[in-house]
């Protein structure tokens, strides 16, 4: 396992700090990090502070676990196409997948682009662009307001049955490496270690002039204490744990400075029109290099809008690239059109839950071939069998 050794410093500090991930609560006392925070509602929940405590009263079920609110439709799952995937798993040796925002929809956490239920299909509000947030204190303060609010949720949200599939192939070594775009730890939470956040994460934060890194649970106890009597509604949840706030909301709101330097605090994410840490886009890179097949996730691939060209290599589709002049088999699963599906020799629409906990890492070639004897592949299906075996996997 050298290539570990190869991590970027940061990605092996990141899994090393003591991050605390609170177990799912319902109609629950959760303790809360500070005092007299006054009142806050927020679709549906509605957070009132007692000496110490938050009293959290559910006028719908949270999203502690699968959940249809954020997931776009999907034809209901072929057991042809399950045994493709089935097949496509059981010939690979050194599987990366590469996950994106689809797979934590069934989390009860929103994405940017489904169609009908993604924030850009509900909405006309737009993620927060990197350079507003690093030049303007207001956009700071509006953005940690919302972040505020919407962290007692997003913060409980917990892995769904594809976060924990993929954990398992991990455990029994089918799983080179998994590389994901999503920044609300549920990896990590479902005990993925040979993992590289390639956003970041939002459970943690950093000062934007020393670099000093902590979690975020520590910065909602010095909100509280300098908001004790700040109360907002939220207007609606977005996605990577914000929530929608009108201006005069956030206007009394304090955010906190660096405590070791002063300087100003934001999330260990990259936010649009950021880039991504060289250092890990190499190493990831790497990794692709080393595996012999690549699983696409949940994600559509696509390059926003905002991001430069010259980052474009940083994106998944610039992975997707170095497995492509690999020569590696790619199987993509996500709920509509990518941006890649012409490079894919599989495409699945189904939901990510409800497919990947029926593969078994475990099962192998020969017996795949004797299912085949028994329910054989479509014509089609046969007609990848030069690019799924393409590397002698």
């Amino acid at each position: 396992m050298a290539w570990v050794e190869a991590q970027p410093q940061r990605e092996k500090e990141d899994r090393l700090r003591g991050l605390h991930f609170p177990r799912c609560t319902r109609n629950k006392r959760v303790p809360l990090l500070g005092e007299n925070c006054g009142r806050i509602r927020m679709s549906g929940l509605t957070f009132r502070p007692t000496k110490g405590r938050w009293i959290t009263h559910l006028s719908r079920p949270r999203s502690c676990g699968p959940s249809g609110l954020f997931v776009p439709p999907s034809p209901p799952l072929d057991p042809e196409k399950i045994k493709e995937l089935q097949r496509f798993i059981s010939l690979s040796k050194k599987l990366l997948v590469m996950t994106g925002a689809g797979i934590s929809t069934e989390s009860g956490i929103p994405d940017y682009r489904s169609e009908k239920v993604g924030l850009y299909a509900r909405t006309d509000r737009r993620p927060i662009q990197h350079i507003d947030f690093v030049r303007s204190a207001p956009v700071r303060q509006r953005y940690w307001a919302r972040n505020f609010v919407g962290w007692p949720q997003f913060s409980s949200h917990q892995p769904n049955p594809a976060h924990w599939a993929l954990s398992n192939w991990e455990r029994l070594g089918k799983l080179h490496w998994l590389v994901t775009q999503n920044v609300d730890a549920l990896h990590s939470k479902a005990g993925s270690q040979r993992l590289t956040e390639l956003h970041g994460c939002m459970h943690r934060v950093l000062c934007l002039n020393c670099g000093e890194q902590t979690a975020r649970r520590v910065l909602q106890e010095r909100f509280q204490a300098l908001n004790p009597s700040w109360s907002a509604e939220a207007q609606g949840v977005a996605p990577d744990g914000d929530v929608f706030l009108t201006e005069e909301q956030v206007r009394s709101f304090q955010v906190p400075c660096c405590d070791r330097c002063g300087g100003p605090l934001k999330p260990d994410v990259v936010f649009f029109g950021d880039t991504v840490n060289p250092d890990k886009v190499d190493f990831v890179h790497r990794r692709v290099k080393e595996a012999d097949s690549l699983l696409v996730v949940g994600s559509s691939l696509q390059v926003p809008d905002s991001v430069r060209v010259a980052v474009a290599f940083a994106h998944p589709t610039g992975f997707i690239l170095t497995a492509r002049e690999q020569k590696l088999p790619i199987a993509i699963l996500n709920i509509g059109p990518t941006r890649s599906d012409d490079l894919a020799c599989l495409k699945l629409d189904s939901r990510c839950g409800e497919l990947l906990p029926l593969i078994d890492p475990r099962r192998q070639h020969s017996d795949v071939q004797r299912l085949e004897m028994n329910f054989p592949l479509s014509s089609a299906a046969q007609g990848k069998e030069k690019a799924l075996s393409g590397k002698g996997v």
